[in-house]
């Protein structure tokens, strides 16, 4: 009776030792995928954001309101192509989301940093394309990519806590002249979700960038 007692017991621990094993590497395959994830995302972004910057580089400043559309419509699918990427990592990230070891492949600090450097330079996008063509003709596409970016990092903030404080405050700085052109809608989630500013922003913006972007600063 005791050998059985004590073969049943052995095997118990055997069982929770193996489960254990099996969450804890899929917990560490989680945060290295959400880092491959973001890493993934973040040539995306940049890729479409060096397209999008060279075309509207070449918008003079008295460019014809014709000019201006043909620019627009040029820069249409690199917005989109990056709406489509945000909505694809959003979706990888929350099905395993619950599994993310922070202690992993890419923690807290990690996760921010990445999120920070991809909004900072649709950001920056956002804003040159602003100033050189005008956010009312881009609206149809810009819209979704800017929804699409808040509610990746909404996602995000589920397993990262502090992740919307940390990169919202660096997204309302950027775009704070651009988001009083914005509906409603869109001004309550950059403004509502995102709000932060102050010195901290400027600290921030100075650490991430390093002094310069790639986009049209």
């Amino acid at each position: 009776m005791k050998s059985t007692l004590f073969t049943l017991t052995a095997l118990a621990g055997l069982f929770t030792t193996a489960f254990t094993s099996t969450v804890s590497y899929e917990a560490a395959l989680a945060a290295r995928d959400t880092g491959d994830t973001l890493d993934g995302l973040t040539e995306t972004v940049l890729a479409n954001v060096a397209a999008i910057n060279a075309t509207t580089a070449g918008v003079s400043d008295s460019a014809s309101e014709g000019d201006k559309d043909a620019a627009a419509e040029d820069i249409a699918s690199n917005f989109e192509a990056i709406t489509a990427a945000l909505s694809s990592a959003n979706g990888a990230v929350a099905k395993r989301g619950e599994l993310l070891d922070r202690r992993g492949a890419c923690n807290d600090a990690c996760v921010k940093q990445k999120c920070a450097k991809i909004s900072v330079e649709i950001s920056y996008c956002v804003k040159f394309v602003h100033k050189k063509i005008g956010y009312p003709r881009c609206q149809k596409f810009i819209k979704p990519c800017l929804t699409g970016l808040v509610g990746f990092l909404t996602t995000l903030d589920k397993i990262v806590v502090g992740l919307l404080v940390y990169v919202g405050g660096l997204v309302h700085a950027i775009l704070f002249g651009v988001v009083a052109l914005l509906d409603t809608l869109l001004t309550g989630l950059l403004g509502g979700v995102l709000g932060l500013v102050g010195g901290v922003v400027g600290g921030l913006l100075g650490g991430l960038l390093g002094g310069g972007c790639t986009s049209g600063c």
